[in-house]
């Protein structure tokens, strides 16, 4: 009985191993990043000119460019909050200073994130305008549930 409880675990792992391999085997598939040529989740089915499309996608590059600095430092400022936190005698001066760093790391990207949307909300028309609107709306909508454990 034992040698066929085990016998069927191990046909059960590889097949699922031989199922889910596929799936490791394209990594990103189908999702856009920053190089990819799809069109952005938040402007997809806007009916965006080719005008529109070409300036939207200048618009992200430049900030992707202007926010790159910011998060790199803010990843720098989360590791060193890690290293502070976990200290054998944490100073709570040091950790104050450096969550205020973050804050205005945050705030900064923040900015950027704003400067940007509105540069792209007044490319589009009144209707498009609308639906951006409400695409962002979802996603931070979606976003907020995720983070709260109550998303997928």
């Amino acid at each position: 009985m034992r040698r066929k409880t085990i016998a069927f675990l191990i046909v059960t792992v590889i097949s699922s191993i031989s199922f889910l391999t596929p799936a490791f085997g394209q990594p990103n598939k189908g999702k856009c990043k920053n190089n990819c040529t799809k069109e952005c989740p938040r402007t997809k089915g806007l009916n965006l000119t080719e005008d529109q499309k070409s300036e939207i996608k200048e618009i992200r590059l430049a900030s992707q460019k202007t926010m790159k600095p910011f998060m790199d430092q803010l990843r720098e400022l989360t590791a060193h909050q890690k290293t502070l936190m976990t200290a054998e005698k944490p100073n709570q001066k040091e950790i104050d200073k450096n969550l205020e760093k973050i804050g205005d790391m945050m705030t900064e990207l923040a900015k950027e994130k704003s400067h940007s949307t509105q540069e792209i909300r007044a490319l589009l028309s009144d209707e498009q305008r609308i639906q951006f609107d409400q695409k962002i709306m979802r996603f931070k909508h979606k976003r907020g549930q995720k983070q709260c454990g109550r998303g997928r």
